[in-house]
């Protein structure tokens, strides 16, 4: 059992401080964003009228099937301090707080030196898009803090904080519910790489038993419930976010399949990732002959596999977008891995060089824009940031020319309104589709496709403001 010192408390406690407080600041001018608009905004509105609980209230419409933890959540805080973006970005603090603070102290136990845990969690932080989903509100915060209490459980071998975190991250999104039972491949497959026996049962000690099944029970619930009272999880019988099986050939599945199967090794070198993973593979084949007796390192390649290999699984079969965030915990342990590591394989006057040219390559992927015709992630790197500022000249642009919203046609991310995004009361909509439209607003960030792309382009622009790559265009529609 690895005892935690004053030092190392303190040290923990100091670095979550200062680095939650950069996250503030670097995420206080960003909205609601992408998916969360309907997480954080749309399925509290039917909470804020009937209660914080009435989880089947929320309409079909609006109803991706996932636990509303986070719409819960939100309506019990802006009923004390208000509904504005400043509140809600101050209630995921501690949240992202907690993450970092306990993300110390599992680094702490995989180092057993305050340096090299603080080069491993600032590896980590660098991540764009660890650092973006803990920057912007959204139902990521919840799942990364919770999936922390849950590995710090495992890494301890403490069954409580085991079954907190477990039982928190199966509650938050179907996507959480993936991740308890990938944890739980992490957990059994320490067992093997740890133990001297390697049965089954061995693994399933009452601390274990009680862990998991606990913390199993509120998601047991929660999909009791939605089939009992819904009769669906994720198949929206709407389908207004599309068909997620919406194949009806072999020859549709194997195209699908294969597709995703690119995109889910490009959601995993995308935004500089590709430098420490190409280190970690170069690295254990130089460290193969001691790799079989690591058993530290063995933990580390696991983690960055296990975890997230039902959410992957599961992706793969699926028509709708694989988005970057349900990879955290693989990024994770790429970050710790790669620290690793460095440690074991590099000459320690090395160190320094490789670390800043793998961190650098982290950043610099928070500058990555892609061009209008490929598909980027806007919600999983700092590279969006600028849409905040383009947008509110556009914003501005219509407000000063009294143009009337609803005679303005936008696309995803922009929401129907105003509110959607700023939380500021402003519910006039933007039009519905073309046919009422007079004028066209749209970004790099809105991700069309080719065809879209290139009628727009055939239209007159009236107003364009641009930072950074990030654009926003005003178009008038003859």
């Amino acid at each position: 059992m690895i005892q935690m010192n004053s030092k190392v408390i303190l040290c923990s406690i100091l670095y979550a401080c200062i680095a939650t407080l950069i996250i503030a600041i670097i995420g206080k001018q960003t909205g609601l964003f992408w998916d969360n608009v309907l997480f954080a905004n749309k399925m509290s509105a039917p909470l804020i009228e009937n209660g914080v609980f009435a989880w089947g209230s929320i309409p079909t419409e609006i109803d991706p099937g996932h636990p509303p933890l986070l719409a819960s959540y939100l309506t019990i805080i802006w009923s004390f301090w208000g509904r504005c973006l400043s509140t809600t970005h101050l209630a995921m603090l501690p949240f992202v707080f907690l993450f970092i603070l306990v993300c110390f102290h599992v680094c702490y136990a995989i180092f057993l030196d305050i340096k090299w845990t603080c080069l491993a969690i600032s590896m980590l932080l660098t991540d764009s898009t660890i650092l973006a989903n803990l920057t912007y509100i959204g139902c990521e915060n919840l799942i990364l803090c919770f999936s922390i209490i849950a590995i710090f459980g495992i890494v301890r071998n403490n069954p409580i904080l085991k079954c907190v975190g477990l039982m928190l991250l199966g509650i938050s999104t179907l996507r959480g519910m993936l991740l308890c039972a990938g944890l739980f491949l992490w957990d059994y497959s320490r067992h093997i790489i740890q133990s001297k026996q390697k049965s089954l049962l061995s693994f399933f000690t009452l601390g274990n038993c009680i862990a998991y099944l606990v913390g199993a029970t509120p998601a047991l619930i929660f999909l009791g419930w939605r089939l009992t009272t819904k009769g669906w999880i994720i198949g929206n019988p709407l389908h207004p976010w599309g068909d997620a099986f919406g194949y009806n050939t072999i020859i549709e599945f194997l195209s699908n399949f294969l597709r995703n199967f690119v995109v889910l090794i490009h959601r995993h070198i995308d935004f500089g990732r590709v430098i420490p993973i190409l280190f970690i593979l170069i690295a254990l084949y130089v460290y193969r002959k001691q790799l079989k007796t690591d058993k530290r390192l063995l933990s580390l390649i696991l983690l960055c596999i296990l975890p997230c290999s039902l959410v992957g699984i599961t992706s793969l079969f699926i028509c709708n977008p694989m988005g970057h965030c349900y990879y955290l915990l693989s990024y994770m342990g790429i970050a710790i891995s790669f620290v690793y590591l460095l440690r074991q394989v590099i000459p320690s006057s090395n160190h320094i060089i490789c670390y800043l040219f793998a961190v650098c390559s982290l950043i610099l992927g928070n500058l990555i824009v892609y061009p209008d015709k490929i598909s980027q992630g806007w919600n999983s790197s700092l590279a969006s940031l600028p849409f905040w500022n383009v947008r509110n000249q556009a914003l501005c642009y219509i407000k000063e020319n009294e143009i009337c919203p609803n005679k303005v046609l936008t696309y995803f991310p922009f929401g129907h309104c105003s509110d959607d995004l700023d939380l500021n009361g402003d519910t006039q909509k933007y039009a519905l589709d073309a046919t009422e439209a007079e004028y066209i607003m749209v970004s790099n960030v809105c991700n069309l496709d080719d065809e879209t792309i290139d009628k727009l382009h055939r239209y007159t622009p009236i107003a364009h403001f641009e930072k950074h790559r990030v654009y926003v265009t005003i178009y008038n529609v003859p």
